[in-house]
C-alpha cells in the first residue's frame, strides 16, 4: 500500500544488579506490529507475519549476523546501560513524580491520539 509506513528496530538488554548481562532482545516491527525477532539462544529468527519470511531466510543464511547481534546485546548494550546509569544517576535517584502534559487530537479515522510528555 502507498502512504507512510514505519519500520522499527528495537533492541535492549537486561542486566543484573552487578551490571552483567542477563538477557536481551533484538527485533523489528512494521507499522506498529511485530515483524521479526532474534532468538538469542538458538540464533534463529522468528517471523511474526508471512511478509517477514524472506527477511528471516536472508538473516539465517549468514549465521554470523545472529552471532554479531547477540554479541552486541551481551557487550555493547551492557556498556551503554552502564554509561547511561552513570550519566543519569542523579535523576534516576529522584522519587518525586515528574510533571506531565497530556495533549490529544482526533485522527481522520476517528481514533483519539494521546501524547504524554514529562517536563522538568
Amino acid at each position: 500500500e502507498g502512504g507512510v509506513h514505519t519500520f522499527q528496530h528495537l533492541c535492549g538488554c537486561e542486566v543484573s544488579p552487578e551490571l552483567t548481562f542477563k538477557r536481551g532482545f533484538y527485533q523489528f516491527a512494521y507499522d506498529g506490529h511485530d515483524y521479526l525477532a532474534l532468538d538469542t539462544e538458538t540464533y534463529t529468527w522468528t517471523a511474526s507475519v508471512p511478509q517477514a519470511l524472506n527477511s528471516k531466510l536472508e538473516l539465517e543464511a549468514d549465521s554470523s549476523i545472529s552471532k554479531e547481534r547477540k554479541a552486541y546485546l551481551e557487550e555493547t548494550c551492557v556498556q551503554w546501560v552502564k554509561k547511561y546509569l552513570e550519566i543519569g544517576k542523579e535523576s534516576l535517584k529522584r522519587t518525586d513524580p515528574p510533571s506531565v502534559q497530556v495533549t490529544h487530537h482526533t485522527a481522520p479515522n476517528g481514533e483519539v491520539i494521546l501524547r504524554c510528555r514529562a517536563q522538568d
